[in-house]
């Protein structure tokens, strides 16, 4: 598909959106919710970057193994934890077993609801798209720091766990996890820029660091669901300031810019939800009028 919208911008652009709106009708309807999220992110990448580079093939490969290294990576450390969890417990039963029943049912993604919700899946697809075509014609007239980055967290925002599309909540659960990314890229930046001129080339003092950012992350991650997200989005934000994409740099500039990429796409998911806010109110009122 990549081959097939190479260097033809506006064809580029609505097949993003049209990639977007499935992905995430299916990510709320679908029992593999975790492949569509995997696998809609995978295919915006590849698309974005297909006008700018030779080989979209060779882009999708490296992100195929990118993603098996990062599962790899952490099915040994989980692994490698399990061992040692049980060897600390006498009576050879993990931490896990013993969690009170709601700690373990807290769902943090959609699980199946084929059938249930269909127009809400319908409008949260469409508001996708409309959101990734947007953010695709401000980066066609000027161009972002990270465009797929800016898709990926439109995308992210929009995916909602299963109560709250269920009990019609949506609205008000998607500008939470908005206001919260945006709240997590906020304190990334302001944490993580200043550390990494002070940390210099001293690689084991960084990956200490960076260890340091990703555990404060998780930690954040694991408390109150109410902040759950905060700690996804400042891990992704640390993350991505640390990690550079090609060579060793202390300089946080490129990373602070690929943040605010990030940041204009929320605003454009924001204004684009409400503009959907408004027509629905306006569609309502003449729906009684009519009776």
């Amino acid at each position: 598909m990549a081959a097939l919208v190479f260097h033809q911008a506006w064809l580029t652009i609505l097949v993003l959106a049209l990639v977007s709106g499935l992905g995430i009708y299916w990510m709320l309807g679908s029992p593999y919710v975790y492949s569509w999220v995997l696998g809609t992110v995978t295919a915006l990448m590849v698309l974005s970057d297909s006008v700018s580079i030779a080989s979209p093939t060779n882009l999708a490969i490296n992100r195929i193994l990118d993603v098996a290294v990062g599962i790899l990576a952490t099915a040994t450390i989980s692994a490698v934890s399990l061992c040692v969890e049980r060897l600390l417990r006498s009576d050879g039963s993990s931490v896990s077993a013993s969690l009170p029943e709601a700690y373990g049912a807290r769902e943090t993604h959609a699980p199946p609801i084929i059938g249930h919700s269909r127009s809400t899946r319908i409008s949260q697809a469409m508001q996708g798209s409309i959101t990734i075509a947007l953010i695709g014609v401000v980066n066609h007239f000027h161009a972002l720091p990270n465009f797929a980055q800016s898709m990926v967290s439109a995308v992210a925002v929009l995916l909602v766990p299963l109560s709250v599309l269920v009990h019609g909540q949506v609205t008000e659960a998607v500008h939470i996890r908005l206001l919260n990314r945006l709240l997590g890229c906020l304190c990334a930046a302001l944490l993580a820029a200043p550390l990494l001129p002070l940390i210099g080339k001293s690689p084991l003092l960084w990956l200490v660091v960076l260890g340091a950012g990703v555990w404060l992350a998780a930690h954040i991650q694991a408390g109150a669901a109410e902040v759950s997200y905060i700690g996804t989005q400042f891990g992704v934000g640390f993350i991505m300031i640390f990690v550079q994409d090609h060579a060793w740099s202390t300089d946080a500039s490129a990373a602070l810019q690929r943040l605010m990429g990030i940041v204009v796409a929320l605003f454009v998911l924001a204004a684009t939800m409400a503009t959907f806010s408004a027509a629905s109110r306006k569609m309502s009122l003449y729906g009684r009028r009519d009776v």
